[in-house]
């Protein structure tokens, strides 16, 4: 049987009260089936049709598939009018618009008036697929308005060539760009080949050479992404940092294209802020942040890329060692907005449960890691798989550091019979941390973790010891290793910054 679809109450719900508003008055009939099927689905909750149905008149219900439909085209449109010429973007289509409506009407004059303004964003926006259009109509008009306004010649080829040249800049380099991307991705799984990194360097060489302050403004920016990835797979960390920077500085310089290209303005401030949280650039990507979620505040309509934001403060605060600084506003903020937008089974959400899971250990709150704990193994499967040893490693530092050594028992005899019968077993690092759950007094397990810390940098390149160094589970290796507890460890380094 067929799943009734909810594209409709999608769709209402996701409208602004501001737009629900501007519907009622310019679009919806005082009295109408259309009116009232919409403030039926306006108040529901969750979307059942067969309750939908139960609330409409029968003639309605029996045809509720066609009243649908012509809610959304109703709705559609009064969208479409409330956000006109709200962005250079919608006034550029809606004069283009215009235009062809006062040509049909033999209003030349006007219908080059509105050309005109919409030629001006264009080349202000560098706008190069609307001007191709903006420069048809104008060509077209000089030919069938020529008695009436006098023959002039319109360099209509030549810009269309223009055009073009500038807009294959921009393809050719996302192309390249997005080919790159991928290879740069495969390099998280393998080392890149002497060729890749041959073809890199090449790449780069090749690209001195070009005159960047030429090129149009999206050129540019497919161009620096082409060299990010060429410079992340040849390890020049300082260049691809400085191209990152150099990213963002376009937007700073030109602000207009931050409202023509918000994806790819929000996207630069990611790039950036993320490349200073990995050289622990505290303050420039805490400033990242903060614009990021600033602009988002003026832009609601990419309030998905939130979240990401938030994690990048939650990020600065966890590896500053600024613990408190993360538990309530921050927290309950960044909760929210995994709740708000359903994201409790994703990625971005498993990171920041990490990340609390860590804090709340190192402010001696097991019940609230566990909580944690809790929700991290409700994510998605294939997330939780890349985080399994880390799961289980701070499940046994929480029951551990919380004295109940029977739960620390019980938790390693299943790693281990999971290990007999597992296709893919766990890392041999993840046993010898388990060696100090099993040591036998305060010294061995001392002993082992010293070990362990002495041969960091052989496994700091493997995933969980990635994990490890990620979320600050060092802080506990060091602290066994000084035969401490965690809390207590904390407690000694932090006596220690205030000078007591």
């Amino acid at each position: 049987m067929k799943t009734p679809s909810d594209y409709i109450f999608q769709l209402i719900k996701a409208m602004t009260p501001a737009e629900k508003r501007y519907f009622r008055r310019h679009y919806a009939p005082e009295e109408g089936q259309l009116i009232h099927l919409f403030e039926v689905v306006n108040h529901l909750e969750t979307y059942d049709e067969e309750h939908l149905k139960s609330r409409l008149e029968p003639s309605v219900a029996k045809h509720l598939k066609v009243h649908k439909q012509q809610l959304h085209e109703l709705l559609l449109k009064s969208l479409t009018s409330y956000h006109s010429k709200r962005g250079p973007l919608s006034k550029i289509r809606m004069w283009l618009e215009e235009a062809d409506i006062l040509a049909e009407k033999q209003l030349f004059q006007q219908a080059f008036d509105r050309l005109a303004k919409a030629r001006s964003l264009c080349l202000e926006y560098e706008e190069y697929t609307y001007l191709l259009e903006v420069s048809a109509r104008e060509f077209y008009l000089k030919h069938v308005s020529n008695d009436r306004i006098g023959i002039s010649r319109h360099p209509y080829f030549e810009e269309t060539q223009k055009a073009i040249s500038c807009l294959n800049a921009g393809i050719e380099y996302y192309r390249e760009g997005t080919r790159w991307v991928e290879i740069l991705a495969q390099y998280y799984y393998r080392p890149p080949s002497p060729e890749e990194i041959e073809n890199a360097l090449a790449l780069l060489e090749r690209e001195g050479q070009v005159n960047a302050g030429v090129l149009p403004f999206r050129a540019r920016l497919s161009r620096n992404s082409l060299l990010m990835s060429a410079y992340g797979l040849t390890k020049n960390q300082e260049m691809e940092g400085r191209i990152r920077k150099d990213n963002l500085a376009l937007f700073e310089q030109s602000p207009q294209f931050q409202e023509t290209m918000p994806f790819q303005y929000i996207g630069a401030l990611r790039n950036l802020m993320n490349y200073c949280l990995s050289r622990q650039d505290f303050e420039q990507a805490r400033h990242c942040a903060q614009t990021g979620l600033s602009f988002i505040g003026r832009k609601p309509a990419f309030a998905s890329q939130t979240i990401y934001f938030q994690y990048g403060l939650l990020d600065i605060a966890f590896q500053s060692g600024d613990w408190c600084g993360i538990t309530g506003k921050l927290e309950q903020e960044l909760l929210r907005t995994v709740e708000a937008q359903a994201l409790e089974k994703e990625r971005i959400a498993m990171l920041c449960y990490l990340s609390l899971a860590m804090t709340y250990q190192v402010l001696n709150k097991p019940a609230v890691v566990q909580a944690y704990l809790r929700r991290a193994a409700e994510c998605r499967n294939d997330v939780k798989e890349y985080f399994e040893e880390l799961l289980l490693l701070l499940d046994l530092v929480c029951h551990f550091e919380s004295g109940d050594h029977f739960l620390v028992t019980r938790r390693i005899k299943s790693i281990r019979k999971k290990q007999e019968n597992k296709e893919h077993p766990h890392s041999a690092l993840l046993f010898d941390f388990v060696g100090i759950f099993t040591a036998a007094s305060v010294e061995q397990r001392s002993r082992i973790a010293q070990d362990l810390r002495s041969k960091m940098p052989e496994w700091q390149g493997t995933k969980l010891g990635f994990h490890i160094i990620s979320y600050r589970v060092l802080l506990w290796l060091e602290a066994v290793a000084e035969g401490s507890t965690l809390a207590a460890y904390i407690e000694t380094h932090n006596a220690g910054d205030r000078g007591e």
